[in-house]
């Protein structure tokens, strides 16, 4: 029923869900220069990239869902787990879910060591002590175990899903700097 009144093409994902496209941003940027498009593995993709690595993965995998894993390090939050541990390592143990070539999740390992979680602030320039971080920074004092996460955009997932133009149909009260009240 839904499929008569939003005349979306038709979702396209593999048979099986081992058979999802997991790709590392070097593959992806790869993908992307292959084509003609000019991006770094070095910096983050933006939205027109992730559009047209998205054409790009349909057109060679058959999914229109796909994984970006091992984001650069530089592109990420300063909680992000480096690759191998190691603080000056280029990329991170990251991940984006892309449907229709834009994210609907991100996620990561975060730093759980309390000592590698202040190296890194301090090699950013920041101040571990700085009120900002100081309670989020102490928490791990304690010992935390490893641990990740990640964030659906369930209006995004929607938007894709329906093939809608605009975010604000995906939501029953939309919500922007000029509009805070239903």
């Amino acid at each position: 029923r839904v499929q008569q009144t939003y005349k979306a093409p038709p979702f396209q994902l593999p048979a099986k869900s081992e058979d999802v496209p997991i790709l590392t941003y070097v593959e992806g940027i790869k993908m992307l220069n292959d084509a003609g498009i000019e991006a770094s593995e070095d910096e983050d993709i933006n939205s027109t990239q992730e559009k047209k690595l998205g054409d790009l993965v349909l057109e060679k995998y058959k999914s229109d869902f796909y994984i970006l894993k091992e984001y650069p390090t530089a592109a990420r939050a300063f909680y992000t787990f480096p690759k191998g541990g190691d603080l000056n390592a280029k990329f991170s143990n990251s991940f984006d879910f892309m449907m229709r070539g834009q994210e609907v999740l991100s996620g990561a390992q975060r730093i759980h060591n309390y000592e590698m979680l202040r190296e890194r602030l301090t090699g950013l320039g920041l101040n571990p002590d700085d009120p900002g971080f100081k309670d989020y920074v102490s928490c791990f004092s304690y010992g935390c175990p490893p641990h990740g996460g990640g964030a659906f955009g369930i209006e995004r997932i929607v938007l894709n899903w329906l093939d809608l133009k605009n975010v604000r149909l995906a939501t029953l009260f939309p919500r922007d700097p000029s509009r805070v009240t239903p």
